[in-house]
């Protein structure tokens, strides 16, 4: 009788750590910080490029200390879309600066998709940029120059 008890408790345990290890980290979760550790400082003729096609802005300012810092987060209750997809590997932490960008001569649209729809968006003003936070604090790691 012991033994078919520990053998439960054994794969209890193991299915919990399995869960624990499906568990994706693709979503953020984003808190309004006061950013005690930088001073503020401007970060003059700034330029953001894209990684999905949007224009890229040139002649930002970005303004220390940082506003928002985001945390890798695993949600629970949210039914996925049919059809599935979207990210499946881990995101890492965040911290959000103010920038300020030259305004665009023109209206810009994009079309977006995640687990709560599809929708088409028009973007607005740049309000905020956001860089990853090193792991260990040591500045970007495994960082290729």
């Amino acid at each position: 009788m012991q033994i078919a008890a520990h053998i439960a408790v054994f794969v209890g345990a193991l299915t919990l750590s399995a869960s624990s290890a499906l568990a994706a980290f693709d979503h953020l979760a984003c808190y309004k910080v006061r950013d005690t550790g930088v001073a503020k400082h401007d970060f003059e003729g700034v330029i953001i490029n894209s990684g999905s096609g949007l224009i890229s802005r040139s002649g930002c300012v970005v303004r220390t200390p940082a506003k928002l810092c985001c945390d890798s987060v695993d949600k629970i209750g949210v039914p996925p879309q049919p059809g599935g997809g979207g990210p499946t590997s881990p995101t890492t932490r965040f911290c959000c600066c103010k920038v300020k960008c030259p305004k665009l001569p023109a209206s810009q649209f994009d079309n977006f998709q995640d687990q709560f729809g599809s929708r088409g968006v028009e973007l607005k003003t740049m309000q905020l940029v956001c860089a990853p936070a090193s792991p260990s604090g040591a500045f970007l790691d495994n960082a290729t120059f």
